[in-house]
């Protein structure tokens, strides 16, 4: 394993519970990238764009579901995980 590869499964390994968890409290709300990186910055130190990576790697896993409600606003809206998008 590289040492990028080594280093997102550390990050992942310690925010990706704070991020699910966000996630999971906002079902069927909406959120903004920066809330959510505020959020994990308060519990994790981590570069700025760790949280959108892992939220992304999260979605894939099957983890956590949302959808992008506004690109430009960086606005996104919380979905339970069965819903299909």
């Amino acid at each position: 394993m590289d040492e990028q590869r080594q280093n997102l499964r550390r990050v992942a390994d310690a925010i990706a519970p704070t991020i699910a968890a966000f996630i999971d409290a906002r079902i069927g709300e909406t959120f903004t990238m920066s809330e959510l990186q505020a959020h994990v910055a308060a519990r994790h130190p981590s570069a700025p764009d760790s949280p959108s990576r892992i939220l992304r790697m999260l979605k894939q896993g099957g983890r956590v579901n949302y959808v992008v409600e506004n690109r430009r606003q960086s606005r996104y809206r919380a979905l339970p995980v069965e819903v299909v998008t």
